[in-house]
């Protein structure tokens, strides 16, 4: 990420923060800990894997945002307002409004600086 504006910075740990949430939900639904019925039977399963395949794929796109991939750029930016827009579908507690909050500010600063994820790296390098 050289040459890079301290806000994709920001913006990628953002991302990542979102990403051990949803590997830490992975993880207590694996094990049956989360409160409710959502621990019951195989619906922990679907949960568990669900969680587990939305952290690998923000985790995989910070990878390629740092790469300057024009496509994530677009499909983080869907990833991350789906997230968000879920959040607030069911009852609102406070970890939804982590999450939304999170996935906000990450919004707002990757579209902050979409010049600088859209400008393919090649041609900042031959510059």
């Amino acid at each position: 990420m050289r040459d890079s504006p301290r806000s994709t910075t920001a913006a990628h740990s953002l991302i990542l923060i979102n990403a051990l949430f949803w590997l830490l939900f992975a993880l207590f639904a694996a094990l049956g800990v989360l409160p409710g019925n959502l621990s019951v039977g195989p619906l922990r399963w679907v949960l568990a894997i669900l969680a587990l395949g939305t952290s690998a794929t923000l985790g995989f796109l910070v990878f390629l945002l740092n790469r300057r991939k024009k496509a994530a750029f677009y499909i983080v930016l869907g990833e991350l307002t789906l997230i968000g827009t879920l959040s607030i579908t069911d009852e609102v507690g406070f970890l939804d409004l982590f999450v939304l909050i999170v996935s906000f500010a990450a919004i707002v600063l990757i579209f902050m600086n979409r010049s600088w994820y859209l400008k393919s790296a090649d041609t900042q390098i031959k510059e």
